[in-house]
């Protein structure tokens, strides 16, 4: 399964506005407001966003089920959300990256820092 830019970001916008500091949100509960993806692609996003620390959250999957409790937004992730907030930052980051070919997230987000540099002067 392939790791899925833009569902990530709408992940932290939406998680953004419905996170308290204290109470978990279950992956399940989450996934009503995506369900134009396949589940499968919307719990493996929420498992990469915990892998790379942007997201907080406890995996509770059984045998036949995944399941993610959803803790919190990390610094990281906070960074991420205010680095590609605007949507023509997004969308230069991505094209930029589209010509490079391949890269990892900090790439990512290291480049979209650039943009917002970069128009901060303009």
């Amino acid at each position: 399964m392939k790791r899925d830019l833009d569902l990530l970001r709408k992940i932290l916008l939406h998680l953004e506005n419905d996170v308290e500091y204290g109470n978990s949100i279950n992956s399940t509960k989450l996934y009503q407001h995506f369900t134009e993806y396949k589940e499968s692609e919307f719990l493996y996003q929420i498992f990469l966003l915990n892998d790379s620390g942007l997201i907080t959250a406890t995996d509770r999957s059984g045998n036949d089920y995944k399941l993610f409790y959803i803790k919190e937004i990390t610094s990281k992730g906070h960074d991420f959300i205010d680095s590609f907030r605007e949507q023509d930052i997004w969308n230069q980051t991505k094209e930029k990256v589209k010509s490079i070919g391949s890269f990892t997230l900090d790439t990512f987000m290291e480049i979209g820092k650039e943009y917002i540099k970069q128009n901060m002067f303009n």
